[in-house]
């Protein structure tokens, strides 16, 4: 859209607020540097004021500048994406009125903008945020369950895949460790109901039932979904080191995601067979490809990565990966494993000997950009012959943390 096109619009939408202010803008420009400006510079600057994550306030951008003058009043509210972003706490919504109707208004100005909402909280109970999840403009949802009101509810009663959500782009569920989170078949009727969705993370998911109660005589095939968290990966900090065991990979015994290009599963609660037989199903152009601690065969393990040879970025999550780093190590075999890999990362408790050598040679064999391995143990003191081949390597280029999330003897 040009810039005279939008100025255009702007300024439609002005007048559609404000009748009278083009009388009052020339007094305005005498007081107000910022009306000398262009309108479309004006929005942008509004822009600007709002947080990213904005929650409704009357003293605070954007609904404190409704009250600043009627020039000001009128360019926010002629500025959709000043309020395309919304973040609520369902149990402000029950105890005060006003703060509901502060939503409502938001969500109306925001006009056709692609509507963000992140929502938190007793999200089970409270029926009044479901207008806001069903909006037919939702174009990102972050559904935060992890206040302790929602210990013990059914997570069913949110249904958030009723009605149809055509413009869904970006899905984030985080709940309650421990939650249930209804039938799995409920994740099939959302990624029906969201043909758009493009990224989804599913945090802590349990599901009431396996795979198998779900009856479907083919798997769905969901055109779109480029990313798919199935948890989160370790980020490093001891502190967030426990694994919470759930059941959210069995949405892949039941899926064919032919565009899936970012794949992190934090507990396979499939077999491995199953999961081959979703990578040759789906045929996905993988390029990063994240897993904790499946229990397997290296066989297995090795045919699984055979059919990810696009991979550049590989995460080993929490557990022992020797054998996978001696195959990713093996130069000699006729075809090598993950050709294209160029970052590896792998997080575990605390490297041994036989770990480090294996490194060593890995690091010194493969062209990698990057290289991470890091671990829990921070009083670990790693042999000074491994931090000097380590050393020798990234001298040559190859980017690479080895230790603790926040010391790299590197």
């Amino acid at each position: 859209m040009s810039q005279s096109t939008t100025s255009v619009q702007l300024r439609e939408r002005i007048n559609e607020h404000s009748a009278d202010i083009q009388n009052h803008r020339s007094d305005e420009r005498h007081c107000d540097p910022i009306a000398r400006l262009p309108l479309e510079l004006q929005s942008e600057i509004f822009m600007h004021c709002a947080s990213s994550e904005s929650a409704p306030h009357p003293l605070k951008p954007p609904l404190s500048l409704l009250s600043i003058s009627r020039h000001w009043r009128a360019i926010a509210l002629a500025t959709p994406r000043l309020w395309a972003d919304l973040r609520l706490e369902s149990l402000r919504t029950r105890k005060s009125s006003s703060y509901l109707e502060y939503c409502h208004a938001w969500i109306q100005r925001a006009h056709d903008a692609p509507l963000s909402l992140a929502l938190y909280g007793d999200l089970i109970v409270d029926h009044a945020i479901r207008d806001f999840m069903h909006s037919y403009k939702l174009s990102h949802l972050s559904l935060e369950m992890g206040s302790i009101i929602t210990r013990g509810h059914d997570c069913r009663q949110i249904q958030i895949h009723d009605p149809y959500l055509p413009h869904l782009k970006t899905l984030s569920i985080t709940v309650y460790r421990g939650m249930i989170l209804g039938h799995v078949s409920d994740w099939m009727a959302l990624l029906e109901a969201a043909p758009g969705l493009v990224e989804c993370t599913m945090e802590n998911i349990v599901y009431q039932e396996s795979s198998y109660a779900y009856i479907s005589p083919h798997p769905l095939i969901h055109t779109s979904l480029r990313k798919l968290w199935l948890g989160r990966p370790w980020d490093g900090d001891h502190r967030s080191y426990r694994i919470v065991p759930t059941n959210s990979a069995v949405v892949l015994d039941l899926t064919t995601l032919p565009a899936l290009r970012d794949l992190y599963i934090s507990h396979f609660d499939i077999s491995m067979k199953a999961f081959t037989s979703f990578l040759v199903d789906s045929a996905p152009p993988l390029d990063s490809f994240g897993m904790c601690a499946p229990m397997c065969a290296e066989s297995e393990m090795a045919g699984c990565l055979r059919l990810m040879p696009t991979l550049t970025s590989l995460t080993l999550d929490r557990g022992c990966y020797l054998d996978v780093l001696k195959m990713l190590t093996v130069m000699s075999q006729p075809e090598l494993l993950l050709p294209n890999l160029r970052r590896l990362t792998v997080l575990l408790s605390c490297p041994d000997r036989e770990v480090c050598d294996v490194v060593i040679g890995l690091v010194g064999g493969r062209a990698l950009e990057a290289f991470r391995l890091v671990y829990r143990d921070v009083v670990y003191v790693v042999d000074e012959d491994v931090v000097c081949a380590l050393r020798r390597v990234a001298d040559g280029g190859m980017e690479i943390h080895f230790g603790p999330a926040r010391r790299n003897v590197v």
